[in-house]
């Protein structure tokens, strides 16, 4: 490694964890919830 304090390649190692779970999340996550939030209303309470 090129860093020679235990803390700093912790931390760059965390970074990059969280880096790649945001991009599993915007893949994954992001587009389920909008399929969720953005249903279609039922046919009973549409507005012509």
């Amino acid at each position: 490694m090129f860093a020679t304090m235990n803390n700093l390649i912790q931390f760059g190692f965390l970074t990059g964890v969280a880096i790649v779970l945001a991009l599993l999340a915007d893949y994954f996550i992001a587009p389920a919830l909008m399929v969720v939030v953005n249903r279609p209303l039922s046919s009973s309470r549409k507005v012509c």
